[in-house]
């Protein structure tokens, strides 16, 4: 029962992880957002291997300049049974501004999992109206979606989703990546106006990471709202080595859990 309450509370934070993850994918610094890309990645904790994968397929669509990005996480072996063959995908739909970066237009959230012998599949979506300066959050009911409520935005940036922000970090848009350097991104939770902040760490701020090597390179620390995961410090670590290739992620302290690492397993690109 104890091993079973830990692997509920890992597929809670499994999200996180793969948000976490998306920086892994080697293309940090591009001029633009690739047209299309295909990655999976392996999740572990504890002493756990391979207990959960996950997906991330970028491509475009009928329409100009705007691009579809998926993130999928899905639970494999004793894990897959024990949490009811649980399945949760990310997806946003974004469009390309004239200076290169993302604008989102439609992010989409589901989890779906098997109790007592059926199917459930829970469903929110964010709509972002550029023109009105306004996003919209809606909630799937009996197969339809439902306006639960509206944000207006501030002057200043338009907010993006989780997806969105982390291309146009990997672009350059919210700042230089350098030792000492805070970035924030823009987003929205079900309460309104967030912020994602990602902090590169110091010498001194990395000194008793030990999980992370001591040779040059950058480690990353990100920062989301409570609301999204279980984290009891937001410790979520992403390392890149003297060429600026990802090398490991590790989202530290969930809840119940420990430590929680992703490893990136190309299968093409």
């Amino acid at each position: 029962m104890k091993n079973q309450k830990h692997l509920r509370s890992f597929m809670s934070c499994l999200g996180l992880a793969l948000l976490i993850l998306v920086l892994l994918v080697p293309t940090a610094g591009a001029a633009t957002v690739p047209r299309q890309e295909h990655h999976t990645y392996q999740l572990d904790f504890l002493f756990f291997e391979n207990i959960a994968e996950g997906e991330l397929k970028l491509d475009t669509t009928d329409q100009p300049n705007v691009q579809r990005a998926e993130l999928i996480g899905r639970t494999l072996g004793l894990a897959s049974w024990l949490t009811g063959e649980r399945t949760q995908r990310y997806i946003a739909t974004m469009e390309a501004l004239e200076d290169g970066t993302m604008c989102s237009l439609l992010y989409e959230s589901q989890v779906i999992k098997r109790r007592f012998g059926r199917w459930k599949t829970t469903r929110k979506q964010f709509r972002f109206d550029l023109e009105s300066r306004q996003v919209v959050l809606e909630k799937e009911k009996a197969g339809q979606f439902i306006r639960k409520k509206a944000f207006d935005i501030p002057d200043g940036p338009m907010p993006v989703d989780i997806l969105t922000g982390f291309y146009n970090l990997r672009l350059g848009a919210y700042g230089v990546l350098q030792a000492g350097a805070r970035l924030e991104i823009p987003t929205v939770t079900s309460e309104g106006v967030s912020t994602i902040v990602v902090d590169v760490l110091t010498l001194t701020q990395r000194k008793d990471l030990d999980f992370f090597p001591e040779e040059e390179g950058l480690l990353l620390q990100v920062s989301l709202d409570p609301e999204v995961f279980e984290t009891t410090d937001g410790g979520l670590y992403l390392w890149l080595d003297a060429d600026g290739q990802p090398s490991r992620g590790i989202v530290g302290n969930v809840i119940g859990l420990g430590d929680v690492k992703g490893h990136l397993r190309e299968e093409g690109s």
